[in-house]
């Protein structure tokens, strides 16, 4: 699930479910911002640049961990490399404000040049985390094919419209 396309769907479909757990209110997204002035994660940030970015730029953080799901303290135990993504605003459970981004076994993934699964993961996540910071939907989507809601903001209207800024990153050393 691509974080900007999530973001979008939540946005437009689940408005309680974005101001408990993407954007409570605009006085506390100035608020963070606010308290972030001077930061070196904000010093010279490309999203500086956007008008009025302390009420528009929701922080994000994306999280990546192996988990133990079968054989767990066995030789034999198998991993899930999981991924997801919050916002630093959100309110609630965990397992409320993490929303899923990918799980895939580690033993399943492809490392030769061409079709090298992480990479190609990465690449997408990357993809996808650029136009979230656009906040308008792209011409074309990862594979090349036009989107037809192309310049449309992903969540908002034109001329205020949210963007979301990747703050952290979470995971162990293999992340």
């Amino acid at each position: 699930f691509l974080p900007h396309v999530l973001i979008s769907e939540v946005y437009y479909h689940y408005p309680n479910a974005w101001r408990d757990r993407v954007c409570p209110s605009m006085d506390k997204l100035n608020e963070f911002m606010s308290e972030k002035q001077g930061s070196p994660q904000l010093r010279d940030h490309p999203i500086t640049q956007l008008e009025n970015y302390q009420s528009r730029a929701i922080p994000l953080s994306i999280h990546g961990d192996g988990v133990p799901v079968t054989g767990v303290g066995k030789t034999w135990g198998k991993s899930l490399d999981v991924f997801s993504w919050c916002s630093l605003l959100g309110v609630g459970l965990t397992i409320e404000c993490n929303f899923f981004i990918r799980s895939i076994f580690q033993k399943l993934c492809c490392r030769a040049t061409l079709f090298n699964t992480k990479a190609r993961f990465w690449r997408i996540l990357v993809w996808s985390l650029q136009i979230l910071q656009t906040g308008l939907w792209p011409d074309f989507d990862w594979n090349g094919n036009r989107d037809p809601r192309s310049g449309t903001p992903l969540a908002g209207v034109v001329g205020s419209y949210f963007v979301g800024v990747l703050w952290v990153l979470r995971g162990d050393l293999d992340y």
